[in-house]
């Protein structure tokens, strides 16, 4: 789950989750649920349009205090003019391709944003690779 406080710097950088997760595979899906109003005031996602349609693109480590992703992962290479805001009720949901470019701005308002991130891999993706903690179904453990 990402949580952004309120009237902080906290952002997260032009970046593909194929690249953040450690894929070696940009086939899978990434949705994301907003679980309070998702605005332009609330540092709502913006995403490069058909930036999908790219192979994985080399990313640069910034290890950015204020960078949400754990090495302040950013891709520098796409006309960012191009951007188009996500705006989402709570509830609503979109659905990216790993390849997808997308950024959170910081938050300008005075309340918390919640949005609940989860993968949808191929049957063929390689545990090894993915970065982050998944429960192990068969023995209830969290795996890393």
């Amino acid at each position: 789950m990402f949580i952004k406080n309120p009237l902080t710097e906290h952002f997260v950088s032009w970046h593909q989750d194929a690249t953040y997760m450690g894929m070696t595979s940009s086939d899978f899906l990434t949705p994301w649920i907003a679980l309070t109003p998702s605005t332009e005031e609330m540092g709502c996602m913006a995403m490069i349009p058909r930036s999908h349609k790219q192979n994985i693109l080399p990313h640069q480590d910034t290890f950015s205090e204020n960078n949400i992703l754990t090495r302040g992962q950013v891709v520098k290479v796409f006309d960012e003019e191009k951007a188009v805001n996500l705006i989402l009720k709570p509830g609503e949901m979109s659905i990216h391709h790993g390849a997808v470019i997308p950024r959170l701005k910081a938050k300008q308002k005075q309340t918390k944003k919640n949005r609940f991130r989860t993968a949808i891999l191929l049957s063929s993706w390689n545990r090894a690779n993915y970065r982050q903690k998944y429960l192990d179904a068969n023995s209830r453990e969290e795996k890393k």
